[in-house]
């Protein structure tokens, strides 16, 4: 049995008693300056209680039909409660770490091992400014299926393609890799972005390439923005945001939510 066969049979039995809470929403096409952006209007969008240390929703022991399975080196597969997207994957800690602070070794191997069993896009909320929505480190992973086309997936692979480590077309401060890197080499690009405590950032990575951006607002216009936002994904929860999305468009969502170049 594959990965992606045991989360869908675990999804199976989330849905069945009833553990997942899906967020219904309408996916549209929202072009600006040549690039199709993914926008999902949340049509019922649930509150998420926020857990703290105390009361952790990803503490041990993992029981209930969210569980997927152990993963190695010390992480659980767990599904998100919350889905917007089908095939979507938490990568949790066993024990209690810091959301704030850039993964660690161990946290990437397990997401480097999860997206070698499950081919699909990896992220990482690295903090509340970042769109985290839980305190407990977790990583996630959302299957090719689930997830679909990524709007700026082609404009990352062109730019390392030619040798690139930016994309021309990003007005905000960001680095491209050509893989998954580890915990130091990932402090070493948020230094180089100017971030010697590291801070919150958003990472990406999917076969044949990686993203790094740091941040400075979970939310532009009323537009929530996690790191989906930047391989083109966006969502809106109400007319509030679908009316400042109109008017300025996905790329200033991305640049409020990230640091202007300089």
């Amino acid at each position: 049995m594959t990965l992606l066969d045991e989360v869908r049979s675990a999804l199976g039995r989330a849905r069945a008693d009833g553990s997942l809470v899906p967020l219904t929403s309408t996916a549209t096409r929202v072009e600006q300056d040549g690039v199709c952006f993914s926008v999902r209007r949340i049509e019922r969008f649930e509150h998420k209680p926020l857990g703290t240390k105390e009361a952790d929703p990803f503490r041990a022991p993992w029981t209930d039909a969210l569980f997927v399975r152990a993963w190695p080196p010390d992480h659980a597969l767990l599904l998100n409660k919350f889905p917007v997207l089908d095939d979507h994957l938490l990568i949790v800690t066993r024990a209690w770490a810091d959301q704030e602070e850039p993964p660690d070794d161990g946290d990437l191997e397990a997401l480097r091992t999860a997206m070698a069993a499950m081919a699909g896009l990896g992220f990482y909320n690295g903090g509340r400014l970042a769109g985290a929505s839980q305190p407990h480190r977790h990583l996630q992973l959302v299957g090719r299926e689930g997830i679909g086309e990524l709007p700026l997936e082609p404009l990352i692979r062109d730019a390392l393609a030619a040798g690139r480590d930016t994309v021309q077309r990003f007005r905000f401060r960001h680095r491209l890799l050509p893989e998954l890197p580890d915990a130091a080499g990932l402090r070493e690009v948020l230094a180089g972005l100017g971030r010697t405590d590291p801070g919150p950032h958003s990472l990406l990575a999917a076969r044949g390439w990686a993203l790094v951006v740091p941040r400075t607002a979970a939310k532009v216009g009323g537009i929530p923005v996690n790191s989906l936002g930047y391989a083109g994904l966006l969502a809106t929860k109400d007319e509030r945001g679908d009316a400042w999305l109109g008017e300025h468009g996905p790329w200033a969502v991305l640049e409020g939510a990230g640091e202007p170049l300089s």
